[in-house]
């Protein structure tokens, strides 16, 4: 439905705002928290929840939080798109790594 709604030249005007809310979404927050928790000794299960948690893609009600408050809807709509899209990557090449550290 969200997808539905999508206009490219929307895309292009938020492109920068969409990029570095992807950035901060997908890898920033999740390094931090991941390396947090390493930190503390999570490793196994209890460390593959907490990266999943971190790295999933953020959530539709964003956007609807946005319409309801009078935000930017527009940029809400285009972040959720755009992370839903990257969090395929951004999570298998996590859990890759993670595993490839021999921390899960």
């Amino acid at each position: 439905m969200l997808g539905a709604q999508l206009e490219l030249g929307n895309v292009r005007k938020n492109v920068k705002y969409t990029a570095l809310t992807s950035l901060f979404r997908l890898l920033v927050i999740p390094v931090a928290v991941v390396g947090a928790a390493v930190a503390v000794d999570f490793r196994g299960d209890a460390l593959a929840a907490v990266f999943i948690f971190f790295a999933s893609p953020s959530a539709v009600t964003c956007y609807v939080l946005a319409k309801q408050m009078g935000g930017d809807e527009t940029l809400a709509a285009d972040a959720v798109l755009a992370t839903s899209c990257l969090s395929t990557l951004t999570l298998m090449a996590g859990i890759f790594l993670l595993k490839t550290l021999q921390l899960l």
